[in-house]
């Protein structure tokens, strides 16, 4: 899983190893080197640290609870991954 959490209390370099550490972990997780991949790789790079609300859409069985797992791990975002499936 992504979920690294830090200690009550814990210093700022050992919250900083543990964000490290959830980062490193998605680039084994996220697989593709397809242009797609690529873009989509490098928007989780780019809106992870943000601290604005992420709308992911996509077909059923695309990756989106994949990426916002990333998303999650890889930035500041307190609590849980709140997913919402919309299917009717």
């Amino acid at each position: 899983g992504f979920a690294v959490r830090a200690r009550a209390g814990a210093p700022a370099a050992e919250m900083e190893a543990n964000a490290a550490a959830a980062r490193e972990a998605w680039r084994n997780e996220f697989l593709g080197v397809s242009p797609a991949a690529n873009l989509v790789r490098a928007a989780i790079e780019d809106l992870a640290p943000r601290q604005g609300g992420v709308l992911i859409v996509g077909e059923r069985g695309v990756g989106k609870q994949l990426v916002a797992r990333l998303l999650h791990a890889g930035g500041a975002r307190p609590g849980s991954v709140v997913v919402v499936d919309g299917a009717d």
